[in-house]
């Protein structure tokens, strides 16, 4: 039987967590990641935890926000092979998805992609130490 119900991430494919199918650990044990980047993501996780969704949220610059220490975390990352290898896994449709949070959209497609993001900045403890 086929659903008619239409997908949040068929309609939006950066909703979607691919990329916990490709990150890996370290055997089986968490990646070892550099302070900064720790420090950053943690800074997202702050900024989002202390949202208030208002219709008046300026989704726009929230994206800014989050772009701007996403490219924190790059310019400070010292990490090398297979740690920063995983961890741009985890970065790349992060980035993608703050840069869409910059674009203009509907209420619900900013909200979705607010979650998405706040889930996915949740993995990174699942991943890294």
């Amino acid at each position: 039987m086929i659903s008619c119900k239409s997908n949040e991430t068929e309609k939006n494919p950066l909703l979607n967590n691919h990329w916990e199918t490709e990150i890996k650990l370290d055997g089986t044990n968490k990646w070892t990641a550099n302070n900064e980047t720790t420090e950053g993501v943690n800074k997202m996780l702050d900024i989002l935890e202390n949202l208030h969704t208002t219709p008046a949220l300026d989704y726009s610059a929230l994206g800014k926000d989050l772009k701007s220490e996403i490219n924190i975390v790059i310019q400070k990352c010292s990490m090398k092979g297979p740690s920063h290898d995983n961890l741009h896994v985890l970065l790349m449709p992060l980035i993608d998805k703050g840069d869409a949070l910059q674009k203009a959209r509907s209420i619900e497609e900013n909200k979705a992609l607010v979650e998405s993001i706040f889930y996915h900045l949740k993995g990174y403890e699942r991943y890294f130490v």
